[in-house]
């Protein structure tokens, strides 16, 4: 093997010209935990919250997980884990991936950055390595680079779900809308009846008190 067949970054790809299926390594195996982590936080979320809502919303952070995990297996398919720089990449992806399933249970809550960040900076940091690791006139080059396109474009949905879910709603209040009814204020800002007043007034003429004062009694 030549110093220029080392250099060349065709070193990181799997050899396509091998007979026979591939070897799993053991990066690929912790890679796989990972997500079995995930799909376990996704199943307490659901004893946790039996409604439809519940079950809708566990079904759509599924979909999340499982878009991040088969756009990484497919990744791999094509990069050897036998080179560093890719169990480097792979590593990383790792870090993303735990940090989302960690933060899967309050994905819609506290925890919603968390989540939301952790899947932006696994899809977009992926691609992105995987598109450096090939030479510029490379067919899987430019795949990659659509990727990186197409992860920058739908980081947006997880960051403005979480963002609508913390948004406490607001009763419209119509223009010209009357006052809450008198029994519906608090009790020092009800009016008396005027008969009510008439009669207070007369008792602190007779006691000697303010009337004002009786009449807030």
């Amino acid at each position: 093997m030549t110093a220029s067949t080392l250099s060349s970054p065709l070193r990181h790809l799997r050899d396509r010209d091998e007979a026979g299926s591939q070897r799993t390594t053991t990066v690929e195996l912790f890679f796989d935990l990972v997500y079995v982590f995930a799909i376990t936080q996704l199943s307490h979320l659901i004893l946790g919250d039996l409604s439809v809502g519940g079950v809708a919303s566990a079904a759509f952070l599924l979909l999340i997980v499982w878009w991040a995990w088969i756009y990484t297996t497919w990744m791999v398919n094509w990069f050897d884990p036998a080179s560093p720089v890719v169990r480097a990449v792979l590593a990383g992806v790792m870090l993303a991936s735990l940090l989302m399933a960690a933060a899967l249970p309050e994905a819609f809550g506290d925890h919603g950055v968390l989540f939301a960040a952790s899947y932006v900076v696994l899809q977009v940091g992926r691609n992105l390595a995987a598109a450096s690791l090939l030479p510029r006139d490379h067919p899987l080059r430019r795949v990659f680079e659509r990727l990186v396109v197409w992860s920058f474009a739908s980081r947006r949905e997880p960051v403005s779900l979480e963002a609508d879910r913390n948004e406490e709603p607001q009763t419209p209040r119509r223009r010209g809308a009357s006052p809450p009814p008198r029994a519906a204020r608090p009790l020092h800002q009800r009016a008396a009846p005027p008969r009510t007043r008439r009669r207070a007034a007369r008792r602190a003429r007779g006691l000697g008190v303010a009337p004002e004062s009786a009449g807030r009694s």
